[in-house]
């Protein structure tokens, strides 16, 4: 899924798809990606645990864990309202703050 916000507003290369080079033909979207270095996956759900294992952990605070995963505050607010993805290191991270597998904070729904 592709939000169209992920488009510059104007300009070359803007939601036209037409790429920088002064190419007017029209592009597959895939293109109009890999031009310009992106990669383009299928949206994936992905849930989390996060808020109920804080409570379950004496009710820690979202500061705590954010300082005990090495992250700020506000990623773990964009987390636990599914607004953001992890990176693989930081998934990590806050499975070890609770003493937990990566399964067990994280859930992939296809």
């Amino acid at each position: 899924i592709v939000k169209a916000d992920v488009f510059p507003s104007a300009g070359c290369g803007s939601s036209d798809t037409r790429p920088c080079s002064g190419d007017t033909s029209q592009i597959q979207l895939w293109d109009w990606f890999s031009i310009r270095g992106w990669s383009v996956v299928a949206k994936a759900e992905i849930r989390n645990r996060i808020r109920k294992l804080r409570f379950e952990n004496n009710e820690m605070t979202q500061q705590e864990l954010a300082d005990r995963a090495a992250c700020t505050r506000q990623t773990i607010v964009a987390l636990e309202q599914g607004k953001y993805l992890p990176s693989l290191a930081l998934a990590f991270r806050i499975a070890k703050v609770f003493g937990v597998l990566l399964e067990d904070v994280f859930e992939y729904e296809e």
